[in-house]
């Protein structure tokens, strides 16, 4: 019998317990989408809860698909080192460190990415918090651009020495 106590192990991972700090979107990046003081005083914090895991929040994986003006960014080399800063703040605490990667799509932010937001299909994209504003169906060879931005993404994470990704 297992609680939310127990430890737990996965592929070589060992979790503390079974407790796990989702992806929430903080904006506590900078403009250029870069770990601040700020990010890591927040992710210190909420590792410190206690729990196996914590996700760090959507990072988009190219520029136009960023969906907020402080989104953590995954997409260039530069910010590995911040990442890696993350990800051993995170530890440092006692939980293993994921992170969320994303492209925003049709829900991409058209004043941060100066162009029409993108997306798999021209179809209206309801939203909760925007208005929508309309996006344009992305050709095949975007598709295919935007499958090597997360590989990319991906290999990124691992660098900067993340636990796992979540897609």
């Amino acid at each position: 019998m297992w609680s939310r106590h127990s430890k737990l192990n996965v592929s070589g991972y060992e979790f503390k317990n079974r407790i796990v700090v989702p992806a929430m979107a903080s904006q506590t990046s900078n403009q250029n989408g870069e770990v601040t003081p700020l990010s890591l005083l927040r992710y210190q914090s909420l590792a410190r809860s206690g729990a196996s895991l914590v996700i760090v929040e959507y990072a988009y994986v190219s520029t136009h698909g960023r969906r907020e003006a402080q989104q953590l960014g995954i997409d260039c080399e530069s910010k590995i080192e911040g990442l890696s800063l993350l990800s051993r703040v995170i530890r440092g605490e006692g939980a293993l460190a994921g992170i969320q990667i994303s492209h925003a799509g049709g829900k991409a932010c058209t004043q941060l990415n100066n162009e029409s937001p993108r997306a798999p299909s021209s179809h209206p994209i309801p939203s909760f918090d925007k208005p929508f504003v309309g996006h344009r169906e992305m050709a095949l060879d975007e598709v295919a651009e935007l499958e090597i931005d997360y590989v990319a993404a991906a290999r990124r994470a691992y660098e900067a020495e993340f636990d796992l990704v979540e897609l």
